[in-house]
């Protein structure tokens, strides 16, 4: 008999962000829609989903049949849905944007005024990258529940953070099958991806403790790198990507240990599907300072 698939209470609940109307230019961070795919390329994505689904489980093709029925004006809602995933981000890419650039400029301002006197280190907008090795998952074990309730904890460790009073995050949960060295089954790594417009020595402070380098296959599970506020569109699209891979670990001739990337089979990506349908749209947002109602991103 198969398990019922977990999910998320509210995951199939359509989010605002697919029902809202576009937002007009002048709303948006230089009219900037990166990273999204042609309707032709989400139409084409969607029947392969569905394709792979029939071939799958009961919870599988339960997935699919709710993605086949999704029209834009009965959205299915479906976290693993190519259509509403497309509909969310071309509505919340502009808007997250626009917000951080914003904040951005506030506490350059800020800066210039009080803090470079003061010896302060000058703020800059910062991607961060991070993975929990406790969320390691085995083919077949991936859980929507235990993603979002470690999402859930690390959001309130944030916002009680007395190192990060007052920053403002976006971002989302991502995934990726990961072959180890040298051999061995292959797991599942949900992690995070986030932004924030802050310092390095501060977001180090929090973030360092909670994502220490204890798997000898994460070697680097904490990556905070500074991004250029022209890069922002493409950063914040990376943040809710549609396209997942997996990462292998192998040895080259002269012994160095390099990242390269393969393709998850149709099996993974059913299983990956079942997971994102789990969360929803709603449940892929990280947010601290910042929440959606009726399709904007504004200030919590």
């Amino acid at each position: 008999m198969t398990s019922k698939p977990k999910r998320i209470a509210g995951a199939a609940k359509v989010h605002s962000l697919i029902t809202a109307k576009p937002l007009p230019q002048q709303e948006t961070y230089l009219g900037l829609l990166p990273g999204l795919e042609g309707n032709e390329v989400t139409t084409k994505r969607r029947q392969l989903t569905c394709e792979r689904c029939k071939k799958g489980s009961e919870a599988e093709q339960k997935v699919g049949q709710r993605i086949a029925a999704c029209r834009r004006k009965r959205p299915c809602g479906s976290g693993a849905c190519p259509v509403c995933m497309k509909l969310a981000r071309e509505r919340i890419i502009p808007q997250a944007a626009a917000k951080l650039y914003a904040i951005y400029q506030d506490a350059l301002k800020q800066w210039k005024a009080t803090g470079k006197r003061k010896g302060e280190s000058r703020p800059a907008i910062y991607s961060i990258s991070a993975v929990d090795h406790t969320l390691s998952l085995p083919r077949g074990g991936l859980d929507p529940v235990t993603v979002e309730n470690n999402k859930e904890a690390l959001q309130k460790a944030i916002k009680r953070s007395p190192q990060l009073k007052g920053y403002t995050f976006f971002g989302g949960v991502d995934g990726s099958l990961n072959f180890p060295l040298d051999g061995g089954e292959p797991y599942w790594a949900p992690h995070y991806y986030l932004l924030t417009v802050g310092t390095k020595e501060r977001l180090d402070d929090f973030f360092r403790p909670r994502f220490p380098a204890e798997a000898e296959e994460t070697p680097r599970p904490l990556r905070i790198t500074k991004v250029q506020p022209g890069s922002l569109p493409w950063t914040v699209s990376y943040a809710l990507k549609m396209t997942f891979k997996g990462r292998s670990r192998y040895r080259t001739s002269d012994g160095r240990v390099k990242t390269g990337n393969s393709k998850p089979l149709a099996d993974d990506m059913r299983e990956f599907a079942v997971f994102l349908d789990g969360l929803g749209v709603g449940a892929r947002f990280i947010l601290c300072g910042l929440k959606i109602i009726k399709g904007k991103l504004i200030h919590a």
